[in-house]
């Protein structure tokens, strides 16, 4: 009895020795590991970041990655309005080619024929790779554009060119009319109650001045302003926002380019509005 006890103490050790064998049939070699794909960042690089082109006036753009890579990198821009609708030729999509790291896209906004305040965003909305080691970040994305109608010249008669300027809060505001490049003084708006009121007299003669603003007292960051121009037979409006201006005659800047052309008993007037 006891020879069988062992035989089946032998018998059951062998089988769980069996069992307990090494099958490397049934394992899977996983092989070497799929590098990971590399982030890429595709963004604008110009100097546009904001812009105020006119109507027919072209904006140049510049897409950049940091470094070349292997394939074409598709990318789709898209341009809104803030008046829901875009009237401007533009790319919807930007190819880089094999080995190119910087591409350069046209925007043009064109003549709608309505007197407005507009302004486009010009954005990136999607990057995609013909390598699938890449995959896309994004960084500056977008660019503003504020669009400018076309100057519509003020076409009159003989007379005084009169330009009244009022502006919002308690700020006071200066101004001067000169001519461009500025040499001669024409007129001064230097008083200080609210408003001020300068005069391109009938005797000047045709060429170019410059509505130029010399902020004295500045009490709000943000400032909006109003030019009403007063010509022999009509009457335009300029309106606007200045920001973060300095007082104290610290600074001078050109707020309308002004035009005067003389033909018989017409005279045109063509603002630009900066």
């Amino acid at each position: 009895m006891k020879k069988l006890k062992n035989i089946l103490y032998i018998a059951l050790f062998s089988l769980l020795v069996v069992s307990c064998e090494d099958n490397t049939d049934s394992i899977t070699n996983p092989g070497e590991l799929s590098p990971l794909p590399q982030e890429v960042k595709v963004s604008f690089t110009d100097d546009h970041a904001t812009s105020s082109p006119y109507e027919g006036e072209t904006m140049t753009y510049r897409l950049e990655m940091p470094f070349a890579i292997t394939g074409t990198v598709e990318v789709t821009i898209a341009v809104s309005s803030s008046d829901g609708t875009v009237e401007a030729d533009y790319p919807t999509s930007i190819t880089f080619v094999d080995g190119q790291s910087a591409v350069y896209f046209d925007v043009t906004p064109t003549d709608d024929g309505v007197t407005e305040d507009e302004t486009y965003t010009i954005a990136i909305t999607d990057v995609s790779f013909s390598n699938d080691s890449y995959f896309a970040w994004t960084g500056a994305n977008s660019r503003v554009m504020g669009v400018r109608d076309i100057p519509t010249p003020i076409v009159t008669t003989a007379g005084d060119f009169v330009f009244n300027f009022t502006w919002s809060g308690s700020n006071d505001l200066d101004c001067r009319l000169v001519d461009n490049p500025p040499a001669f003084e024409y007129d001064t708006g230097y008083s200080t109650t609210p408003g001020e009121t300068v005069t391109l007299v009938d005797g000047v003669p045709d060429g170019d001045y410059l509505f130029r603003v010399r902020p004295w007292t500045v009490t709000d960051s943000s400032i909006d302003y109003a030019i009403e121009v007063v010509a022999p037979t009509e009457t335009r409006n300029y309106t606007g926002t200045f920001l973060d201006l300095v007082g104290g005659w610290s600074m001078e800047f050109v707020v309308l380019e002004i035009n005067k052309a003389t033909s018989g008993a017409t005279v045109t007037y063509t603002l630009n509005q900066l």
